[in-house]
């Protein structure tokens, strides 16, 4: 008689992200027009500024958190005006495309990149050059991230004490039962598709479909940040191109309270 087959786990939402974007480092993603248009907005804005983003200057130099850094567009942007960066990313050929575009750059030296996810214990670094950091910088992946608050309390972890957090994604989509705020639950299922499907084959990685103003500041103000700013009406982007579709990103940003 033959074994039964065991039944297969399902896939959780970091599965499902972590498959999806070693593929798309694979299938050469950063070279389609969109997303190439996309990262080259996102450093512009963060460069223009930098600024505004306040982070603290002190004689140490200023040590950036790249989370969920993918290739590397946030640190390459912002460069010039740190002294070290560190990037973190679910997926390993995120991480290893980082590593080479920092090598290429000669950059290697102070940019550099490892395989990490601060929801799971286990995959979470506990050296201390992981923490204290003066700024994290977490772009255009929070919408990919179930639990909202819970991500935002591990950053803010990270941050030594008046250190900037600093979101850069979506403003909410029209989609979704209510317009706004919709969750994509795939958190415990494996490949279930919703109500954005048609909007970009990635629908099964996206838990939010975008964030508010009040939102971010929420998210924020619960773990006890301050200075919270919110700048959008940057230039609309289409995502992808092919759907016809434009999508405004925001950044937004809070500051760790100094502790006394």
């Amino acid at each position: 008689m033959a074994e039964p087959t065991p039944a297969r786990t399902p896939k959780t939402l970091t599965d499902l992200n972590r498959d999806w974007f070693d593929t798309a480092v694979a299938a050469g993603a950063f070279e389609i027009p969109w997303i190439k248009d996309l990262t080259k907005l996102i450093s512009s804005s963060l460069r223009n500024n930098f600024d505004w983003l306040g982070v603290p200057q002190h004689g140490g130099g200023i040590k950036l958190l790249d989370y969920a850094c993918g290739n590397g567009v946030v640190s390459m942007a912002v460069s010039p005006s740190v002294t070290e960066a560190i990037g973190i990313d679910l997926s390993p050929n995120m991480v290893k495309a980082y590593n080479m575009l920092s090598q290429s750059q000669q950059l290697s030296s102070k940019l550099s990149a490892i395989q990490g996810d601060l929801l799971s214990p286990s995959s979470t670094p506990q050296d201390p050059n992981f923490f204290n950091f003066d700024i994290i910088v977490m772009s255009m992946a929070l919408h990919h991230v179930f639990d909202t608050q819970l991500m935002i309390n591990k950053l803010h972890e990270r941050l030594r004490d008046g250190g900037v957090l600093v979101i850069i994604d979506w403003l909410t989509m029209g989609l979704g039962p209510s317009g706004h705020g919709y969750k994509h639950r795939n958190d415990d299922s494996e490949g279930r598709k919703g109500e954005g499907e048609n909007v970009t084959p990635a629908a099964h990685t996206i838990a939010h479909w975008g964030f508010c103003e009040e939102e971010m500041k929420s998210l924020f103000e619960n773990v006890g940040m301050v200075d919270v700013g919110f700048m959008e009406g940057i230039e609309k982007s289409k995502v992808p191109a092919e759907m016809n579709y434009e999508q405004q990103m925001f950044i937004a940003k809070a500051r760790k309270v100094k502790s006394h």
